[in-house]
């Protein structure tokens, strides 16, 4: 498939897309230390999925491996138990409390203005996806130890968008307090809809070639990180967001992807997405699972 490159690029954005295959690479090698370990759980424990939620096929063969099929049941029961323990709907699970050095009466005020925003809330939540994608994360994080959601904004439907992300769609890095600040995620989308959403970034002879085949799927690689020196809104905005086009497909979930063209470059004012662990992994931007343990059970 031909790559298709960028041919106007300023020297400020050939370093942008420069530093963005360097961190891409960077991630991948320190993702590939447990790949192998996260592959081997899912054959276990999701026999039906390949190494992504975006394979091109199902791995049948893995299924001739189970032949007790209670420890995936436990690990469902686990993620049904944390789901209802901690943020089922009908819990009272949300709660904003005002700063304890209001006054008597400014508490008055404040309390209900908090009470209002808990039912605003828990309103939006009912009324989006929220809890639908955070049942999926919590069985993502159960199963593979790792899981990001990130919330968009949908204007056709006005209201937040939240998209649970599987561990092999998505790199993530922390920062020094080991808090995931930097993610890549892999959007799969057909390319008709890569033009529409980008349409200025395509001559005449790629559009023509991308909407020849409009059903066909692509990939975009999506970088959120704390914007720096050399970012287009450096300065202005907290986080940068850039999307770049990979046009292969891969099976091999996000590090099959590559970078070869630069669609945008944006600003955020705040971290759009947040990355759930498990048990902490020394160095690794990656959590483990009760399922690596229960690997020898299965």
């Amino acid at each position: 498939m031909a790559v298709f490159k960028n041919e106007r690029l300023s020297p400020r954005e050939e370093k942008v897309m420069s530093r963005l295959r360097d961190m891409y690479r960077s991630m991948s090698e320190e993702r590939n230390e447990i790949q192998d370990l996260i592959d081997e759980v899912q054959e276990y424990f999701r026999p039906y999925r390949l190494a992504s939620m975006f394979s091109d096929g199902h791995n049948l063969k893995s299924g001739a491996k189970i032949y007790d099929g209670e420890p995936i049941a436990a690990k469902n029961r686990l993620s049904a138990g944390f789901f209802a323990w901690l943020i089922s709907p009908s819990l009272d699970w949300l709660q904003f409390e005002p700063p304890r050095d209001f006054t008597k009466s400014q508490m008055r005020v404040a309390r209900m203005y908090c009470d209002e925003l808990e039912r605003f809330v828990y309103d939006s939540f009912r009324d989006n996806n929220f809890y639908e994608q955070v049942a999926l994360a919590i069985d993502e994080e159960v199963t593979c130890g790792t899981v990001a959601m990130i919330a968009e904004n949908n204007p056709k439907l006005d209201q937040t968008n939240f998209t649970t992300l599987a561990i092999n769609d998505f790199l993530n890095s922390d920062d020094r307090y080991g808090v995931s600040d930097t993610l890549i995620r892999r959007v799969k989308m057909r390319q008709r809809n890569l033009v529409a959403m980008f349409p200025e970034q395509f001559d005449s002879r790629e559009r023509e070639k991308l909407l020849r085949d409009g059903e066909k799927m692509c990939e975009i690689l999506h970088f959120i990180y704390p914007a720096i020196e050399g970012d287009k809104f450096f300065g202005v905005h907290e986080y940068a967001s850039v999307y770049t086009y990979s046009p292969n497909v891969s099976s091999d979930g996000i590090l099959g992807s590559r970078a070869s063209k630069l669609l945008s470059e944006r600003g955020m004012m705040y971290k759009p997405f947040a990355v759930g662990k498990g048990e902490e992994i020394p160095g690794h931007s990656c959590g483990g699972a009760a399922t690596f343990n229960a690997l020898y059970d299965a």
